[in-house]
Parts: structure tokens; sequence; C-alpha cells
């Protein structure tokens, strides 16, 4: 049997405010300002889906 995977979206789970924080809080701790740059964008992204989903 083959195992099927669906890719990862993090910007899935970025639901609210507190997580957010929480996730921009991490990313701000690690010395590595690509990974900050990363978070950055998808807690935009994360922000463009949900604001596209109240819209409908």
């Amino acid at each position: 049997m083959e195992t099927k995977f669906s890719k990862f979206n993090v910007a899935d789970y970025l639901t609210d405010e507190k997580i957010i924080a929480a996730y921009l809080m991490a990313a701000t701790e690690s010395s590595c300002p690509e990974l900050l740059d990363l978070a950055i964008k998808n807690i935009e992204r994360a922000r463009a889906a949900v604001t596209y989903k109240t819209i409908d």
C-alpha cells in the first residue's frame, strides 16, 4: 500500500492572533534572518487567506 502525503502549509494553521504572535516570537528568537523573513511571509499569506474567506 502506498502512503500519500499532502503538502504542508503553515499558513493554514496561523488562525488567530495568539498563534501568530507565538509563531512570530519563535522566529525572532532565531539568529537566522531568513527564518524571520519566511515567518513574516507566512503570516501575510495566512491573513490574505482569512480576508479572502471572509469576503465570500
